[in-house]
């Protein structure tokens, strides 16, 4: 019967939307973890990461970005890092 389930039309819209609402709240979670790990380490950088982790639609993105400002020596490595959060322009 479990099976059969999953297969109604309304079960997976329900499963779609607790997905969706789960990605969100780990996108909002892992922004809120990167700021406060900026504002510890380059607090000059907060306005920045703020900025760009507002836009951030990709959590595996979001936590690469995290890894590398963690790690990063100076301001200028953790700019560059955050800058990979940035909206890519289109040509």
């Amino acid at each position: 019967m479990q099976d059969s389930l999953q297969d109604v039309p309304i079960v997976q819209e329900w499963i779609g939307w607790g997905r969706q609402e789960e990605r969100e709240k780990q996108i909002k979670d892992e922004s809120q973890t990167l700021l406060v790990i900026v504002q510890g380490r380059f607090p000059n950088l907060l306005s920045l990461a703020k900025q760009f982790a507002s836009q951030v639609s990709d959590p595996a993105q979001l936590l690469a970005v995290m890894a590398k400002v963690s790690l990063a020596q100076n301001s200028q490595q953790a700019t560059q890092a955050l800058a990979e959060l940035a909206p890519k322009q289109q040509s």
